[in-house]
């Protein structure tokens, strides 16, 4: 979990995110990260072409999380935007393409360790099987209170 608070970022953290679509959620999201220097300009269109061909959708126990990413040469420098949505939007789930999952929390990756991501993934997803952590975190409804659940709970 030191991974995640060392990534989070009050600007790329966003509740209540309106989208329609998987496309709209990472669309939005990596705008944000472009506008602060952290990916370049093509990395949008990268997450969502990886995305098409590697989803990346995990349903976890209570809440339907996404980790969308892409290949270190679209990324500037490493950042993290999160998307509390609205309302659900379906995801492919990852191993498994033809299944969909209702996500709730979509964590946008830029990162520039060719080899570190697969640690960090993992990290994170091991982190998310103890549902009680997205549930917290979707409830903090603030950056502060954010960051005060995960430490707590890590």
């Amino acid at each position: 979990m030191k991974s995640l608070l060392g990534m989070l970022d009050r600007d790329l953290t966003f509740w209540d995110l309106e989208a329609d679509s998987d496309v709209d959620a990472i669309a939005f999201l990596a705008d944000a990260l472009r506008q602060k220097g952290i990916v370049k300009d093509s990395f949008k269109s990268a997450v969502i072409e990886r995305e098409k061909a590697a989803p990346t959708g995990l349903e976890t126990e209570r809440i339907g999380i996404a980790m969308p990413h892409t290949t270190e040469e679209h990324v500037n420098r490493k950042g993290l935007a999160v998307g509390f949505l609205k309302r659900p939007v379906a995801f492919r789930a990852m191993g498994m393409p033809e299944k969909e999952v209702d996500t709730e929390i979509v964590f946008l990756l830029a990162l520039t360790d060719p080899h570190g991501h697969i640690e960090f993934l993992q990290e994170l997803a091991a982190a998310f099987e103890r549902s009680e952590i997205l549930v917290a975190m979707k409830e903090a409804r603030d950056f502060d209170r954010l960051t005060e659940q995960i430490r707590a709970l890590a």
